[in-house]
């Protein structure tokens, strides 16, 4: 698989569609780091300044971890290459198990999948019917998303003043009706009128 994912990259790059990569695989970093431009994905867990000098001039920006506060991003030392989060649903938990192919996909010993995750989206419910969407890679691995989004993007100019360069959006079960919304926000820096959604860490750290 690795060697795959690297030979996919390698690919890519030489028709000229790969400006950079993002990851928090350590292979991929030590592999490419010197042909190309690596941040540093928040799974990283880039808690403080000690983890990164270690990663040092291998990664081209870092991504704070998702559970560091305002006040904890504000203490790194060499803050000129840091990106965040400030919308997206974060990712709870993956699995080499897949509950779409073990149920609607007829996956078995003897059956192959269906695939049916490629034909619309499903979601787990829990027992305050809460509703957290799944998502699924090549590899039949699933990944378990926060049931309601992040949403830091009236914080962009607090964000900017301590030493955060560079934000990021992830766009996952949205409509295209809600990006456009969500990316005017993002351009105007102002707040999004969302119902339901989490504020990370930002005020609150991990207890």
């Amino acid at each position: 698989e690795f060697n795959g994912v690297v030979t996919k990259i390698n690919n890519l790059n030489a028709k000229g569609k790969l400006a950079g990569l993002i990851t928090n695989h350590g292979g991929i970093i030590r592999a490419l780091a010197k042909d190309y431009t690596i941040i540093g994905d928040y799974k990283l867990n880039l808690f403080n300044s000690d983890a990164l000098k270690f990663y040092g001039d291998d990664l081209a920006m870092a991504m704070v971890s998702e559970e560091l506060t305002r006040s904890e991003i504000k203490d790194l030392r060499g803050k000129q290459k840091l990106m965040a989060l400030i919308y997206g649903r974060q990712e709870l938990m993956h699995s080499e198990y897949c509950p779409i192919g073990a149920t609607v996909g007829g996956m078995s010993k003897g059956n192959k999948c269906n695939e049916a995750c490629m034909s619309q989206g499903y979601s787990l419910k829990d027992r305050m019917n809460e509703e957290f969407p799944i998502m699924t890679d090549v590899f039949c691995r699933s990944y378990i998303l926060n049931g309601k989004p992040k949403n830091l993007l009236d914080t962009t100019k607090d964000l900017k003043s301590i030493g955060i360069t560079s934000f990021r959006v992830d766009l996952t079960t949205e409509t295209y009706e809600d990006t456009m919304i969500i990316l005017d926000a993002f351009k105007n820096e102002k707040a999004l009128p969302l119902e339901s959604f989490n504020r990370g860490h930002y005020k609150r750290g991990v207890e």
